[in-house]
């Protein structure tokens, strides 16, 4: 029975024969079990920060000025990766890798695939478009627009203005388990074989599914999420869920009911005016993005002021509340997190409490 103290653990001392018998044991590609025991924490300790990366003064200018010197069939891809100061490496989060995307008119960035899942969501224009696997899909002004494991996938700006989106995918961690494959297409773009649309009209009307067989996991077939539809679910759940200082509703895979990705879960928030939300915290790490709104996300102690186009890193297991700062109207924001891999692995864990 836990009686609230906590016992010492894989303390053995420093007696000399013991020592020597460490040397040993580690000269026959071994390790003391209780070395590595005794420098364990309890819990996680974040090596990533809290992080805001500002759109106006930051994401969106360096952008611009990316569009001058960067070829995106020669670079594969415009991109600027969002690096935690805390990880100092290609990583937004230890697990999840965000990252803003930019496409002029007339260019496209060419059709490959690989084994990291991927989400487009718009932050900036419309009516360009992803084409997965032959399907073109429509980026409109905060869809979601899923690229699923090793699926082929190209974009292609043909309007007349400039389109900026944030990718989130699951890079570090398919790097960490050395899982990482990655494949040209033979051309710079891929046939558009499918009609656009197809996949919400199979899969888009929400209550129910065209009959077949039974999927128990895997990417969801739905490729775009429309914002609108999020949007009018967030209000209308506010209306009956009036329980804290903001509603949350997960994009969901209509087949099975699951996460949109294996590997990544997607979430869309609405905080009422003024709403605060309870302090919680989970093990999965997060990336925040402000679809429309002003406010601040307290991560532990750290205070991270936002408005419209910012993006958040949260890492897992802080503390984490946020504010709307209007009075008078509800903020929103998009999130994606690892949380399918924890649950995958039947650790996923989360806690609330009240109080500042």
């Amino acid at each position: 029975m836990n009686d609230g103290v906590n016992r010492p653990v894989a303390q053995v001392g420093s007696d000399p024969q013991l020592v020597a018998f460490g040397d040993d044991v580690r000269r026959q590609a071994l390790m003391p079990g209780w070395d590595f025991q005794s420098v364990q924490s309890n819990e996680p300790v974040p090596v990533e920060v809290p992080y805001r990366w500002s759109w106006a003064e930051v994401l969106r200018p360096m952008m611009v000025k990316a569009y001058d010197l960067v070829d995106p069939v020669k670079a594969e891809r415009r991109n600027l990766i969002l690096m935690n100061p805390g990880l100092k490496r290609a990583a937004s989060t230890q697990t999840l890798i965000a990252a803003v995307q930019g496409v002029l008119p007339g260019e496209i960035a060419p059709a490959h695939r690989h084994t990291a899942g991927a989400l487009r969501f718009m932050i900036e224009g419309r009516g360009s478009f992803t084409n997965v696997n032959g399907e073109p899909c429509s980026m409109d002004p905060a869809s979601l627009i899923l690229t699923p494991q090793w699926s082929w996938h190209d974009h292609a700006n043909e309007t007349d203005r400039p389109v900026i989106w944030l990718d989130v995918l699951d890079v570090p961690f398919i790097l960490a388990i050395n899982q990482w494959f990655w494949e040209p297409f033979p051309h710079e773009i891929q046939p558009r074989s499918r009609p656009s649309g197809e996949n919400w009209k199979r899969f888009g009307a929400g209550i129910v599914r065209p009959v077949g067989p039974r999927v128990h996991d895997g990417p969801s077939p739905l490729l775009v999420y429309p914002w609108e539809r999020a949007e009018t679910a967030l209000r209308e759940l506010a209306e009956v869920d009036r329980g804290d200082g903001g509603v949350t509703v997960e994009y969901n895979n209509p087949v099975t009911g699951g996460p949109v990705l294996p590997t990544i879960g997607c979430f869309a928030h609405m905080l009422r005016p003024g709403g605060v939300t309870r302090l919680h915290r989970t093990n999965a790490s997060a990336i925040f993005h402000v679809v429309r709104g002003q406010g601040v996300t307290i991560v532990n102690d750290q205070k991270l002021e936002w408005e419209t186009g910012d993006v958040l890193a949260v890492p897992h297991w802080t503390w984490v509340q946020h504010e709307n700062r209007s009075a008078t109207e509800p903020a929103f924001l998009f999130s994606s997190t690892d949380r399918p891999i924890l649950e995958a692995f039947g650790i996923y864990r989360e806690e609330a409490r009240n109080g500042a």
